[in-house]
């Protein structure tokens, strides 16, 4: 690669990385992160329904059921209390108790009393929350769900957990976990704190887990594990557990709580082998207080049922991820900055290579194999963004073909004003399309250069005034160089009445040879046409006179026209406020010199052995010569050209 175009393609690359920083930039600030909340939702939606683990298994009492039993909630204090004795003889590890009547028997006794102006103890003479509290004291595996309170802060109002089961257990409180849920910006329920600074330190669903493990919650901060037995759960940096949802609403095991307080004893048998061994959530599935919106919230009906999930089964969520073997985790931030960097590189790099659309369908691939990626990370519980990677891949290409545009645009234009009015207009073009590079940085090329000159000019300039020889130059000049541009050559300079082209440089064209004969031959004509031309013109009339006296001084008008073939240095010389597109070697010297020999030879065209070899069968050629050339220490041979072959020239010949 020549470091023109290295220092392009790098350019391009480090265009990519700018722009991938830009985006690492947006990231930081949240700038995807309702998006790739968004995304993650989705592909939950899209994995749809899993297993549940059979661990768990949820006891649910809804609105139906309170009213199929025919007694007011208030007054569940025997039934509560008949489902958590079940539950614990049918072999439950663990009992979340995520339901309590509010207000209970009790606490509506009490303000009954308050209210009729009478004492509370006698309202409670027939206590109707003791057998629950009771039950409550004997229940070991039982934890109950708290509202979280900091450490040190005051409650603002009424404890979660109801009067009947403070200090059930006398001295000894009962097992409390907190049931307080984390929502996003959005309000969707995604992560959940499972160790708070407060009271109680842990969450319903990990005192769960710790109960059923008999085991003790270890936490690694550095690493930010947690580990209770032979579970372990991987924390985000703010400490929180990611949820992996097994579904929509309704998809663990349910029971119902009035089948626990049957009188049945084949009930109780039946429900032995879906609660032994298993950890029971009892919650309230009908509540309009205790619904949250998931990610399974975008894709339901417009039913509150459908759309909304209960807090219990929430809680059922996070035990589920809780003893997953390989739970769902988030890959850390700074892997995530240092991948963002990495697609930013990779794609500026594939853009650095391609043009525009074929790195737009590079780019476009690259995302969808980005997509797919992502989801078999999934399929292995791992969270890997698209937002912002898609965005960094996006605008990574961007910046490189921005970069490249802005770069070739100034080259371009740079390389028009040096050609334009020195070559055609579809030379031009076609240097604007093709590899510039070359014609900006130099290159070696094999060309045929052309030189012209007026025979003799310097005795016909000296009886015209400095008017008249610019204006007898700028027209012989501009028809040479109106034929030399119909050849598709390349009008290189100006030197008083010589004219330099050079043929094959910059555009490519393999016959530059023939191109620069025919030109050559053209130009002999065209001069011929110029001088028949004035000699009618009275107003050259006084320039007719020769030095000789004779009145033929215009008649004696000739050019002489040498050519060579052969390689050259090319490309663009000067500074950024002057520069030319230069040929140099020793092709362009003897192409000079055998326009010179015209005069010794008396000819119109010559050219040289190897533009000869390339035109052989194009052109009729006088006899070949051997001619010393200035600045050369051997002879070397050239060929008048005549004619064409097949031109009314050649027959006349």
């Amino acid at each position: 690669m020549q470091s023109g175009k290295r220092s392009e393609f790098w350019g391009c690359v480090l265009a990519a990385l700018l722009g991938g920083v830009a985006v690492l930039g947006a990231d930081l600030l949240t700038v995807f992160d309702t998006t790739e909340a968004a995304l993650l939702d989705w592909r939950f939606i899209w994995r749809g329904q899993r297993p549940a683990p059979p661990e768990i298994v949820m006891v649910t009492l809804d609105d139906r059921d309170a009213e199929a039993s025919g007694t007011p909630l208030v007054y569940w204090g025997h039934n509560l209390a008949t489902a958590l004795a079940r539950l614990s003889d049918l072999g439950a590890t663990a009992i979340g108790f995520d339901l309590a009547p509010s207000p209970t028997a009790g606490d509506w006794l009490r303000g009954f009393a308050r209210r009729a102006g009478l004492q509370e103890e006698k309202a409670l003479e027939i206590d109707p929350d003791l057998e629950l509290r009771q039950v409550a004291a004997r229940t070991k595996q039982l934890v109950l769900a708290e509202s979280f309170v900091l450490r040190g802060a005051p409650r603002g109002g009424p404890p979660n957990q109801p009067q009947w089961l403070v200090h059930a257990r006398g001295p000894e409180p009962l097992t409390q976990g907190f049931s307080n849920l984390d929502d996003s910006i959005d309000g969707v329920v995604r992560r959940q704190t499972l160790i708070g600074d407060g009271e109680p330190p842990l969450s319903l669903t990990l005192q769960l887990l710790a109960t059923a493990e008999q085991a003790t919650v270890e936490m690694d901060q550095q690493q930010r594990r947690l580990r209770v037995g032979r579970r372990q759960a991987v924390l985000d940096e703010k400490g929180r557990l990611l949820i992996d949802w097994v579904g929509p609403p309704g998809s663990f095991d349910q029971v119902r709580l009035l089948e626990l307080v049957a009188e049945d004893a084949g009930t109780a048998d039946r429900l032995r082998s879906r609660i032994e061994g298993r950890i029971a959530l009892v919650g309230h599935t009908g509540s309009t207080e205790d619904l949250y919106a998931t990610p399974f919230s975008r894709a339901a009906s417009d039913t509150v049922k459908s759309r909304y999930m209960s807090g219990v089964e929430v809680h059922a969520n996070v035990l589920a991820t809780l003893l997953a073997e390989r739970p769902l985790r988030r890959i850390p931030g700074s892997q995530r900055a240092a991948l963002l960097l990495l697609l930013a590189f990779v794609a500026g790099f594939v853009a650095a290579w391609l043009r525009v659309l074929p790195g737009v369908a590079t780019a476009l691939g690259f995302g969808a194999l980005w997509c797919a990626a992502v989801w078999s990370g999934f399929a292995m519980a791992l969270w890997v963004d698209i937002a912002a990677p898609v965005a960094a891949i996006v605008v990574a290409s961007a910046a490189a073909h921005l970069f490249r545009y802005v770069v070739t645009h100034r080259s371009r234009e740079r390389l028009e004003r040096a050609f334009k009015g020195f070559v055609s207009d579809e030379v031009v073009d076609g240097l604007s399309k093709g590899p510039i590079e070359r014609v900006l940085r130099g290159e070696t090329r094999r060309v045929s250069v052309l030189f012209a000159d007026i025979r003799d000019f310097t005795p016909l300039a000296e009886r015209l005034s400095a008017e008249q020889v610019f204006t007898l130059l700028n027209e012989y000049l501009g028809r040479m160089a109106d034929v030399i541009v119909q050849y598709g050559g390349y009008v290189d300079k100006f030197m008083g009445d010589g004219i330099m082209a050079v043929f094959g440089a910059p555009a490519d064209q393999p016959d530059h040879a023939a191109r620069a004969v025919r030109a050559g031959l053209a130009m002999v004509r065209a001069a011929e046409e110029l001088r028949h031309s004035w000699c009618l013109n009275d107003a050259w009339r006084h320039v007719r006179l020769s030095t000789t006296g004779r009145k033929d001084g215009l008649k004696e008008f000739r050019i002489g026209v040498g050519i060579q073939t052969g390689e050259v240095a090319t490309g663009l010389l000067g500074s950024q406020l002057r520069y030319d597109y230069a040929v140099v070697g020793d092709t362009v010297n003897v192409a000079s010199r055998i326009e010179s020999a015209n005069k010794k030879t008396g000819t119109c065209l010559l050219i040289g052995a190897a533009t000869h070899d390339a035109v052989r069968d194009l052109v009729v050629t006088g006899a070949e010569q051997s001619v010393s050339l200035k600045g050369k220490s051997e002879e070397i041979t050239v060929h008048e050209v005549i004619a064409l072959r097949g031109s009314q020239a050649e027959k006349e010949a």
